[in-house]
């Protein structure tokens, strides 16, 4: 490992001095007496337990801590004798939530905008932003059809356009498979190489070790120290079949013959794939970002269906409501199924519903949470943990109710080392007790040993590659849109918008809600460039919402009454919401926030535009919880609405974590806009590029 200019002030761009914190709502230090320096020019990586507090540190140089918290200590930026405070960067681990804009251009300029840089002056600096991390994409191409490593390098781009001098990136390499890693290695070089400094926070320093100059070690306790070298990657012990239980013996019990996914763009994810899985083998499936991992584990789930081909499941084809208790998912976002007060009846919920004693699953859960390194947090709320303490939460679930085919997405996100170490004991003594196991993973070597196969997705896409490469120095194609009918101007959609709205709100008779509902028809095939997509999404968005309020009113007014009361109610509802829904398909956000601006301020205009813009996400997070909750057990299948002993699991598995969701997903929004140093002057210019 290269050596570091970090022990001397000469050169160094931040240091930490016997720092410490402690969040408001917590009695312990997160840190503790933390004290380090970063040089100009170097990459320094960050290794620690799940929960140690890596991203406090990257929060706290940063400057983003709540400032309720305890703290002791300093945190300094090089600056006096002349040289200017140095300005740091952030980009936290999930891409996903902290992408503001609709377009490349746009998201890569948000930081321009909070400066109040000219627009003329903003398409330049975002071209040569996106070329110091490799991305040379047109600037009208939209957010949505990146592939994750060209979301994270865009996010690195909308950084390097306000020039930093430090960046901060929380666990960059946790969602990119090698290809990514290998782009994301060069950028840091040339980064470094430009006098850059930057502060990496990564379970698995290895992956990046060739521009690492300088690793540490925060424990449990949150100290650090400085270590020699870099950890080596963790060796994986190879677990052999339990002996009496030959493979040509075991049962095949998934079965895949020719099956095929699309985009709804006719864009093949994977085509012609072919497999079989006996009972107990432990199955890897790798592939590069985008190769459809997720999609597959969603139809072996019975979450979706192949376009071709077929799947049968423990001898059927699966289905979502007749797979309780015979599959077991792990989704890569544990906060999808987090509703109870407690880890331990958190852990609980899935084998409790299966009707075993509570005595029984009490002492198992307790065993899991154990054996998973989280036993001291049972009584702790879920929705404090760290990520990657809310994955085991969420592992310990799907263990506890004994499924005889365990699916992971990705399972060591988010992990450290002890605590993957921990996740493959109990997943090798699963299997070796016949469940069968299949997980998917960006790095095929990581399990190498371990895996009694692999299924590979590589190579199965039919169409255009998943990244390709362009000549820096030659012309990029703007993206070619659909148009709508008719192009209405933003402002007299609003207008439009808010009218039918009101009038959704006043109406009180069936025939008026009739007449509202084909007038927003009409304004939805004309104004919006895809039609048939906006209206499959609002039939399901009317649906779930229109389930809820029938359950809500039938507990409160009886079956009969309430349920006709609560369908009105639920129509009415949704046709207030729905003006805002077409909206927003049909007007960018650049245009929305400008309308907004015309009555409100335009901090508070473009909040609103970003929150509508996370409108939609919100509405898939809501079905993908609800598919999430069926596997564990809940009663959420349109025919559960029938009985009133399952009304409660519609409050407490679906409406609650959707509004917990709901509020962590502002709070990231929140974030991800301070860290870009958004409201630091009372006026925004604005991307001319949309």
């Amino acid at each position: 490992m290269p050596a570091s200019n970090s022990g001397s002030d000469a050169g160094v761009l931040v240091r930490l001095s016997r720092f410490s914190y402690a969040y408001p709502d917590r009695a312990d230090f997160v840190l503790k007496q933390v004290t380090m320096a970063i040089g100009t020019g170097e990459c320094h990586c960050i290794v620690g337990p799940t929960g140690s507090g890596k991203t406090t540190l990257l929060l706290a140089i940063r400057g983003l801590l709540p400032p309720e918290g305890r703290r002791q200590g300093e945190v300094i930026l090089a600056g006096g004798g002349g040289r200017p405070r140095a300005r740091a960067g952030l980009v936290l681990q999930n891409p996903e939530t902290q992408l503001l804009g609709t377009s490349l251009g746009a998201e890569v300029a948000f930081g321009l905008e909070n400066h109040c840089v000219a627009p003329h002056q903003m398409a330049t600096r975002v071209r040569a932003a996106l070329a110091k991390v490799g991305l040379n994409r047109a600037l009208d191409m939209t957010i949505d059809r990146l592939s994750m490593g060209q979301k994270y390098r865009g996010l690195l781009a909308g950084l390097l356009v306000m020039e930093p001098d430090l960046l901060l990136l929380d666990e960059p390499g946790a969602q990119l498979d090698p290809r990514g890693l290998e782009k994301l290695a060069a950028v840091i070089k040339a980064l470094k190489q430009a006098g850059k400094s930057l502060l990496i926070c990564d379970h698995r320093p290895e992956l990046l070790a060739s521009v690492i100059d300088a690793c540490w070690q925060i424990d449990a306790a949150g100290r650090i120290f400085q270590l020699q070298k870099i950890p080596a990657a963790a060796q994986n012990r190879n677990v052999a079949d339990p002996p009496g239980r030959m493979p040509d013996e075991a049962r095949v019990v998934i079965r895949a013959r020719g099956i095929g996914l699309q985009t709804e763009a006719g864009t093949d994810i994977w085509s012609d794939l072919s497999f079989c899985v006996k009972q107990g083998e432990r199955i890897a499936i790798h592939g590069p970002n985008g190769a459809g991992k997720t999609s597959l584990v969603r139809c072996l789930a019975g979450l979706a269906r192949p376009d071709c081909g077929s799947i049968e499941v423990l001898g059927t084809r699966p289905e979502k409501g007749l797979c309780r208790g015979k599959i077991g998912v792990l989704f890569q976002n544990p906060q999808k199924q987090l509703f109870e007060t407690t880890v331990l009846d958190e852990a609980a919920f899935a084998a409790r519903r299966l009707g075993k004693s509570d005595q029984t699953v009490e002492k198992k859960v307790r065993n899991l949470l154990t054996r998973l390194g989280i036993d001291h947090l049972r009584g702790t709320s879920p929705h404090k943990l760290s990520f990657g303490q809310k994955h085991l939460v969420a592992l310990a679930s799907v263990l506890a109710g004994d499924p005889q085919i365990l699916i992971l997405d990705d399972p060591f996100a988010g992990l450290d080392r002890e605590s993957t170490r921990r996740v493959m004991d109990l997943l090798a003594e699963a299997s070796a007790h016949g469940t069968t196991v299949l997980w998917t993973v960006h790095h095929p070597q990581m399990l190498e040993q371990w895996a009694s196969r692999t299924i590979s997705l590589a190579g199965l896409r039919k169409g255009a590659p998943l990244e390709t490469s362009r000549d820096p120095s030659g012309p990029v194609p703007s993206e070619k849109r659909l148009a709508p009918l008719i192009k209405t101007p933003a402002g007299a959609m609003l207008a439009l918008s808010l009218t039918l709205s009101i009038f959704a709100f006043a109406a009180r008779t069936v025939p008026l809600l009739a007449l509202l509902t084909g007038i927003n028809l009409v304004v939805l095939a004309l104004a919006c460039p895809r039609p048939f997509s906006i209206m499959g999404r609002s039939l399901r968005f009317f649906f779930w919402q229109t389930a809820l309020i029938v359950v809500l009113y039938a507990i409160r007014f009886g079956l009969q009454t309430g349920a006709l009361a609560g369908a009105r109610v639920g129509w009415q509802l949704f046709l207030a919401f729905w003006p805002a829904m077409i909206f927003m398909a049909s007007t960018s956000q650049p245009r929305i926030t400008k309308a907004l601006s015309r009555v409100l301020p335009h901090r508070t205009a473009f909040v609103i535009a970003v929150c509508l813009k996370f409108l939609p996400v919100l509405m898939r997070e809501m079905q993908s919880i609800r598919e999430t909750q069926i596997l564990r057990g809940a009663r959420l299948m349109p025919r559960d609405i029938k009985n009133p002993r399952y009304w409660p699991d519609w409050i407490r598995c679906l409406l609650v974590p959707t509004l917990i969701q709901t509020l962590s997903l502002s709070g990231d929004i929140a974030l991800a806009a301070s860290a870009r140093d958004f409201g630091i002057h009372g006026r925004r210019t604005c991307w001319p590029g949309d």
